[in-house]
């Protein structure tokens, strides 16, 4: 018996691979949802749903089953497995907000630096490029950094941000006033900063000098 139902199941995965090579959308998720009964993990289901409307190029819908995967993962503690399909979303949609914040809270508590700190860019140049600047300054001053860690997000955000001419230059002196608070004890930093600044935007490097010699 327990042979029949595994050459069922086994037949079932391959009909399920014949109607998305097919292009055949609705009978692949037909098939699928038959086999997903037999699923002890909420979480996979709705990943692999996921994986399937991908193969057809339904991102959008992909998306909404990545996200209540991730969402399931982190109810049942697995923080690594969250994060991949949340980094998925975010490879899927790089402004994706909710996907990016999941990202930097898991990251926060898995201390991978690096990623975190390159979700929080995203979600920096997200609210730059919408222009909401007092929502962007008042992230920035909340996340859980350290002052080397939010002048390094800041000095990326200027790189992208100075040579913008749809950017008001007003929001781009309190980009760079904001990164020289969290470099004055970081001299090494500071003229590093203070190079790039020189080239991407001569207004702006004026301005810093201005402001350190007033500091």
């Amino acid at each position: 018996m327990k042979q029949v139902e595994a050459e069922r199941y086994n037949i079932a995965w391959f009909k399920l691979a014949e109607c998305i090579a097919r292009r055949e959308k609705e009978r692949a998720l037909g098939v699928y949802r038959l086999l997903s009964h037999s699923f002890e993990n909420s979480a996979l289901v709705h990943q692999l749903q996921g994986d399937i409307l991908l193969a057809f190029d339904d991102s959008a819908l992909a998306i909404e089953q990545f996200m209540m995967a991730g969402q399931l993962y982190e109810e049942q503690g697995q923080m690594t497995q969250a994060a991949i399909v949340y980094d998925q979303v975010a490879t899927l949609d790089p402004e994706h907000e909710q996907a990016l914040t999941k990202l930097v809270d898991l990251y926060v508590g898995m201390q991978h630096h690096e990623r975190m700190m390159h979700c929080i860019e995203l979600l920096c140049k997200r609210l730059l490029k919408k222009q909401l600047y007092f929502q962007l300054f008042a992230y920035i001053k909340q996340i859980q950094l350290s002052m080397t860690q939010k002048a390094k997000v800041l000095i990326r955000l200027c790189a992208s941000a100075l040579p913008d001419n749809a950017i008001d230059q007003q929001v781009k002196y309190q980009l760079v006033q904001h990164a020289l608070d969290r470099l004055m004890q970081d001299s090494d930093l500071l003229q590093v900063f203070l190079k790039k600044l020189e080239v991407l935007d001569e207004r702006c490097w004026l301005f810093a000098c201005e402001y350190i010699k007033q500091d």
